[in-house]
């Protein structure tokens, strides 16, 4: 894991609280510790609707997404972390993820862009 991937971070929303559509954050986990331990438990990955977008504060412009524990726990997503994610959706749902996240999709963008150049 490179140094810029260990300084990213998801957002772990009170269930309740997103439950009446309120943001309020239990606690922010770094990315490689949230991978780590949505592996080891095996615990699904999911979307939710267009509504999910965050606007504003923390996460601004990524999107709140829903992971399979015994009960249902929610994240927001920054656009940062979005990209991380590819392996964990099925595509059509990571695509979409995508189209609702131009933040993290001019990301991925650039990056094929590197590696298409870096390749030649």
């Amino acid at each position: 894991m490179n140094e810029a991937q260990s300084e990213l971070c998801l957002y772990w929303l009170n269930p309740a609280a997103w439950d009446e559509l309120e943001v309020e954050i239990i606690q922010a986990i770094p990315l490689d510790q949230w991978l780590q331990i949505r592996q080891r438990f095996g615990y699904e990955v999911a979307i939710l609707a267009p509504e999910a977008s965050i606007i504003g504060g923390p996460g601004d412009g990524g999107q709140v997404i829903a992971v399979d524990t015994p009960s249902r726990q929610f994240f927001i997503a920054p656009p940062a972390v979005i990209p991380h994610l590819a392996d964990l959706l099925p595509l059509e749902d990571y695509q979409l993820l995508l189209e609702r996240t131009p933040a993290a999709a001019a990301l991925v963008a650039t990056a094929t862009t590197t590696e298409m150049r870096s390749s030649e």
